[in-house]
């Protein structure tokens, strides 16, 4: 079935945009085959261009910050063990002497941080070692997508005789109160579900581009990269900020520990306008529901039965 899970997946993310071009861009044509196969065509070359466009901004700017990261980490891990060092020299006042380094011992972390990466690459080694005995199991994940890719064509090209068949499937074993019942609860569940995919995609774009903004304009190291970081894991619901926020913040402690402080009062503050501002007003919108509705719903619902 994984397959099949796979191809109606992707026909749903990539229906929206077969029906602007299908009911919009091409709506003039009179060839029903023609204007869906032409639909069908253009809605994929969206779809790999947009991917492709991200890759292409996107994966050089974390290469980069990476291969800068890697470059600079020894002196990054010096700057902060000195921050560090000072920092409790400060608390403990009764120390007589601007010895810093008695503290944390520079040499002993950078043999800890190589032993890491030793450790690391052994890791990394394993890995491969298991991914090639299973790489058959990875073949038939491969072989899954690009089957699920011409199911889901199938589906967006045949999608109102699929609709039809399932229709009398439907009529044929329920009952007519039970079937408009069930009918109308899944036109309402699409609805609602693909609003709220829609929403959250937008309000993590959203995230990410605030987050380029600001850090770029207070002199944050890398904030392509931590931008993404905070973007990406920001569609996860609840858990997602501080998903994020931690390897985040690591990141900036390491090449800036004087700028940890500012980049947490950030991350907090952009956080809190999205969670309550900007997120149910998408939310709301999309749904039908208020933005204070979406947030008393947040709130009551979260305090009675937690993240269920």
């Amino acid at each position: 079935l994984a397959p099949l899970i796979i191809g109606g997946a992707i026909a749903y993310l990539c229906n929206p945009i077969l029906n602007m071009f299908d009911n919009r861009a091409f709506a003039r044509m009179r060839s029903r085959k023609g204007r869906r196969a032409l639909s069908l065509l253009c809605t994929y070359a969206v779809v790999l261009l947009a991917l492709t466009l991200l890759l292409l901004i996107v994966i050089p700017q974390l290469i980069g910050s990476y291969n800068s990261f890697a470059g600079n980490l020894q002196s990054y891990t010096n700057k902060a063990i000195t921050f560090v060092n000072k920092a409790l020299y400060m608390i403990n006042h009764s120390a007589g002497s601007d010895d810093f380094s008695k503290y944390i011992d520079t040499g002993s972390v950078q043999r800890k941080v190589s032993e890491l990466f030793n450790t690391s690459s052994g890791i990394f080694s394993t890995v491969a070692g298991y991914v090639v005995n299973y790489a058959s199991s990875i073949a038939v994940g491969v072989k899954n997508v690009l089957f699920g890719l011409f199911i889901s064509i199938y589906i967006l090209s045949s999608k109102e005789r699929l609709a039809a068949q399932i229709k009398k499937i439907l009529t044929a074993i329920l009952p007519e109160r039970r079937y408009s019942g069930f009918v109308g609860w899944v036109r309402f569940t699409n609805s609602t579900f693909g609003n709220y995919i829609k929403a959250q995609l937008l309000d993590a774009l959203l995230v990410a581009v605030e987050c380029v903004i600001l850090l770029s304009a207070t002199g944050m190291p890398y904030p392509v990269l931590l931008a993404f970081i905070i973007g990406v894991t920001n569609i996860i619901p609840v858990f997602g900020p501080f998903i994020g926020g931690i390897p985040a913040g690591f990141i900036v402690f390491i090449s800036a520990p004087e700028k940890l402080l500012l980049f947490v009062i950030m991350l907090v503050l952009i956080q809190q306008i999205d969670g309550n501002f900007v997120l149910p007003k998408l939310v709301g919108t999309t749904t039908g529901m208020s933005s204070l509705g979406v947030l008393c719903a947040i709130t009551v619902m979260g305090g009675y039965f937690g993240i269920a």
